[in-house]
């Protein structure tokens, strides 16, 4: 079902449609929630692009379902730290504060476990 919901979302931006925060909201919480974080990666780097907010809880979703992945790689949870972190930064979100540092911190020392 999600694997059909990113397809959709991606011919949408593709044909010129601009998601709104919900659209954005709706489908990295289905990607977080499905195990999909390099999509909700990619999803949220279109939404730093377009400059759309998202809801405060979609972040903290996003950063503790990050913490808990085993499955992702070194490089992959770096690339995925620096796309949260700049986001939360850009669009001054506010997120629950122990679970940025621990990302922020494990980002910038370079661990591998987050």
């Amino acid at each position: 079902m999600v694997d059909r919901a990113v397809t959709l979302f991606a011919d949408m931006t593709h044909e010129g449609v601009q998601p709104d925060a919900v659209a954005y909201n709706t489908i990295v919480n289905g990607c977080v929630f499905s195990g999909r974080l390099l999509s909700a990666c990619e999803i949220l780097s279109q939404a730093i692009s377009q400059k759309v907010r998202l809801a405060d809880d979609t972040y903290d979703n996003v950063l503790r379902n990050f913490m808990i992945n085993r499955r992702m790689s070194v490089e992959q949870k770096r690339r995925f730290a620096a796309v949260v972190c700049k986001y939360v930064r850009e669009c001054r979100v506010p997120v629950n504060p122990g679970n940025l540092r621990r990302v922020s911190a494990a980002f910038l020392a370079g661990r591998h476990q987050f």
